[in-house]
């Protein structure tokens, strides 16, 4: 719309003209509207096969399988062309019953460019524009910061450097010699087998501790060593150890526990689960084995094939040395083959899969990065037709005042302010809505960063710095323009 309308001063003289000789409003509103349609149709064809191009990354993109279907849904192909007509129609339908309007004698004199220069449509559609990038741009930015809090807050364990191997119910006959074999290796650390790991789903059971009521927990069953690979910490108490044979019916808590439970001294408190007390051995300090969208809830660690042994060892995880990481990762291979031959060696590191659980946040953050590129640059575009116009409708101005001795930056100057107050209400209209709707968004996580005052600043920034370098070409261009050339304009 505002391309059209900034282009109407060329079009006017047509439509004065073919007035003249004897051409009908209808006639020429329907002139500019097929225009506009075919426009739209040609940009419908571009855009069908940018998609088609385009496709297959953004499979990659969003991890999903898409496809369009043109011919295999019959409503997809005629949503598509009904929305490029309407999408055609909608944006002709301003500028040509404008051009259309003119009167033959105030077209061809161009009489209408100062009354149009403060179309409240045109203004108002610049702000919308810019108001949708200023949102964008905040969006992004707490996006970004949320996104980066979540891989520098302290989980509580050591996710690094931390090779899992999913065991199959067939390797879990040898895994006690596979994990022995792999201590050989001075790059192997320490490992160890467990029911599940950070990042994965825990299974939730019922406790009735001693002198409480009915809780429910987050139980792992896990080996000996599962405390050193993982990096946990201990608050109180001792982990489990092989120089005690009554392990296998105790069991450790985190913080979150004794913070339900309300218990001062916890140690040798018995809790009562799968018809058997289990003593509580040793207290770890809080970790996140779920995501940052939760608090961390209850849990409790008990061995391997003890209490719970219907649990099985699911995984084999192993602390490994930063240094010959590939070398590393081949010999567990060749032992895994030693032992298990015939059962796939299916391996994954431990910090790439608890970032999955944020695989829908960094979606959000690299979709909002490309739409505020794509708003910015739309939102540029009808700047740009604006200032064009409003460059044209002032040029006799500009014109007299380089006669008087106006200077090139003074111009641009003053033609540049009034697109500054464009600037300033897109912020005024955005900074609410982009706080209220990134507050929102924050609800997901039970950890999350403040909005800061300094995103909303940078977006101003960055907003008038696009509304002074887009509005500058035509600017400096009618500044620079010779004086005679602008009174004879008219």
């Amino acid at each position: 719309m505002n391309l059209s309308t900034a282009r109407s001063s060329n079009r006017a003289l047509e439509v004065g003209v073919r007035k003249v000789l004897g051409s009908k409003r209808s006639q020429i509103i329907r002139q500019f509207l097929a225009e506009s349609i075919v426009l739209s149709i040609i940009a419908f064809l571009f855009a069908t096969g940018i998609v088609a191009i385009l496709l297959p990354s953004f499979r990659n993109f969003v991890g999903k399988r898409l496809d369009i279907g043109y011919f295999n849904n019959p409503f997809v192909l005629p949503c598509l062309i009904g929305f490029a007509l309407v999408i055609s129609i909608m944006s002709g339908a301003y500028p040509s019953f404008l051009l259309a309007s003119f009167q033959p004698t105030f077209a061809l004199k161009r009489q209408f460019l100062g009354q149009l220069r403060n179309s409240w449509l045109r203004n108002g559609l610049v702000l919308i524009q810019f108001a949708i990038s200023i949102f964008l741009i905040v969006g992004t930015l707490i996006v970004y910061q949320q996104l980066k809090y979540i891989q520098n807050e302290k989980l509580g364990f050591d996710k690094e450097h931390v090779v899992v191997i999913k065991s199959l119910p067939p390797a879990r006959e040898k895994s006690d010699l596979f994990k022995d074999s792999l201590l050989k290796n001075n790059t192997i650390i320490s490992v160890s087998g467990s029911h599940s790991l950070p990042g994965r789903p825990f299974d939730n059971f019922g406790f009735v501790p001693e002198g409480k009521d009915a809780i429910t927990m987050n139980l792992c069953c896990c080996d000996y060593d599962f405390l050193e690979t993982l990096g946990l910490e201990m608050k109180i108490g001792r982990f489990f150890s092989r120089d005690y044979n009554t392990d296998p019916s105790a069991l450790i808590i985190n913080e979150a526990t004794v913070k339900l439970l309300g218990w001062r001294d916890p140690l040798n408190k018995y809790i009562f689960s799968n018809d058997q007390n289990l003593k509580v051995i040793g207290v770890v300090k809080d970790f996140h084995y779920q995501s940052l969208h939760q608090p961390v809830r209850p849990m409790a660690l008990l061995l391997l094939n003890g209490a719970y042994s219907f649990l099985d060892e699911n995984y084999i995880s192993a602390r490994v040395k930063s240094v010959n990481t590939k070398e590393t990762l081949n010999f567990i291979k060749r032992k895994w083959d030693d032992f298990f031959s015939g059962i796939p060696f299916d391996y994954s590191f431990l910090d790439e899969d608890y970032n999955t659980l944020y695989k829908n946040e960094q979606l959000t953050e690299k979709t909002f990065s490309i739409f505020s590129l794509l708003a910015i640059f739309i939102a540029s575009l009808g700047l740009f037709g604006l200032s064009s116009y409003v460059a044209e409708a002032r040029t006799k101005e500009i014109g007299i005042r380089k006669v008087f001795g106006a200077s090139v930056s003074r111009i641009t100057l003053m033609l540049s302010r009034e697109f500054t107050k464009w600037a300033v209400l897109s912020n005024i209209i955005a900074w609410p809505i982009s706080y209220y709707v990134m507050q929102m968004w924050l609800q997901n996580f039970a950890y999350r960063v403040n909005i800061g005052l300094w995103s909303f600043i940078f977006a101003a920034v960055l907003s008038f710095a696009i509304a002074l370098i887009t509005v500058s070409y035509q600017s400096i261009k009618a500044a620079t323009a010779n004086p005679v050339d602008s009174l004879r304009y008219e």
